[in-house]
């Protein structure tokens, strides 16, 4: 499957497929995808898990990553679970097909309503609530008292560990509003009262996104399953959380999510850790969002006009940081390749949008072929954090999605 970007006959191939031919009637910009890119990365981490005989292991997709109908029935039809964090995300994980009993409810801001509703779905509700506050804990177990049904808990560890990330998508720190430091969760443990209207099933932990090497990982889930041997009573499920991040600076094509370099860093904590405790939980919980849909969808824009002032070449194209606010929101850098290679000098220009806005940009000095008004120019890597944080800004319509 990989790598997924080469050159034909001078025109770009996206996962094997000719996009001169696919994009011949396309009004941009638009988002397009390739399910085969999915399926393939959801069995490279479990083939890498089982390797290391992690096999009691649930995959819960992070639907904030992207939430199209036709990805969540994919996810579905590979037996995945949702990490949803918003009660909206949890209808369309349910509308998929998604069995509420592999639906992790997290985030510090669920409302009694989401709650309630998360808790009335099946026999049991759903598998566990990702709880980050001790108000929400109450409010769960004056739920579980007024509908007579137990809540199910996993209190999710704030570690106090610095990830190797952009900060504004590091969550495993004293100073984020994530999670509940050591202390809270043994004040939380000693409040008998609020328990005999809950279940405490598992324990979770999350440091952050796009993690690509995960020593800081490690020292999560070693504080994580310490915790969980200190406990009187087995646990369900331990979740490690997610975070696994992927190459979005091409090195010749290469562009495979680090799922080797993951699951060697996990399969150390299970043998060192886990194994002398005598693994005291049934299953293996993993919120992979980003790493299993970002490699699979393009966004494909068109250029407008070519712009020479002061020095600068600006590439003026039809989408804009509404269209993919990466760019703008974390400096974040995407490969780009126009859809014909052209002959001729390379030279450094910007690829900018056209809102009013200086933060429009999808890259700046970024060394390109030859470009020419009217061209394709394909942005990669962008499966994930792409439509689903698009907007409407500037009135401008929302990106469409195709499936290739």
């Amino acid at each position: 499957m990989y790598p997924l970007y080469q050159y034909k006959s001078g025109f770009l191939y996206f996962a094997g497929h000719n996009l001169a031919k696919c994009l011949s009637d396309l009004i941009t910009p638009s988002y397009a995808y390739d399910l085969n890119v999915l399926k393939y990365n959801i069995t490279e981490l479990e083939e890498r898990l089982q390797s290391h005989q992690i096999n009691n292991s649930l995959l819960c997709y992070a639907l904030k990553a992207n939430s199209h109908p036709k990805i969540l029935k994919t996810i579905k039809s590979y037996n995945l679970g949702a990490d949803v964090v918003s009660g909206g995300e949890l209808k369309l994980a349910i509308k998929a097909g998604i069995s509420p009993e592999k639906i992790i409810f997290a985030g510090v801001g669920k409302t009694q309503e989401e709650m309630e509703y998360a808790l009335m779905l099946g026999r049991n509700g759903i598998l566990a609530f990702n709880v980050e506050s001790d108000d929400e804990l109450a409010c769960l177990s004056a739920l579980g008292k007024c509908h007579l049904r137990k809540p199910r808990v996993s209190l999710r560890l704030n570690p106090q560990v610095k990830a190797k990330t952009h900060r504004h998508i590091s969550t495993g720190n004293s100073i984020h509003k994530f999670g509940l430091s050591l202390l809270d969760i043994q004040t939380m443990l000693e409040q008998k009262t609020r328990w005999k209207h809950l279940s405490l099933v598992g324990l979770s932990t999350h440091i952050g996104s796009q993690l690509t090497e995960f020593k800081a990982s490690q020292k999560a889930w070693s504080a994580l399953t310490t915790l969980a041997g200190s406990l009187p009573h087995p646990l369900e499920f331990l979740d490690f959380g997610g975070g696994i991040g992927i190459h979005y600076q091409h090195q010749g094509f290469q562009t495979a999510p680090p799922f080797a370099q993951f699951s060697d860093a996990l399969a150390h904590i299970h043998s060192k850790l886990l194994d002398p405790l005598q693994r005291p939980f049934h299953t293996t919980i993993l919120e992979p969002g980003r790493s299993l849909i970002g490699p699979a969808g393009i966004l494909i824009v068109k250029v407008i006009r070519i712009k020479e002032s002061a020095g600068k070449t600006f590439v003026i194209v039809d989408g804009g940081m509404n269209d993919l606010l990466r760019p703008a929101l974390y400096d974040a850098y995407h490969e780009i390749y126009p859809l014909k290679l052209r002959s001729g000098a390379k030279k450094l220009v910007d690829i900018v949008g056209p809102l009013c806005e200086t933060s429009d940009a999808f890259a700046r000095e970024r060394e390109l072929p030859p470009i020419h008004p009217g061209d394709f120019l394909i942005i990669a890597d962008a499966g994930a954090y792409g439509k689903s944080m698009a907007s409407t800004y500037n009135s401008r319509p929302l990106t469409r999605e195709i499936f290739l």
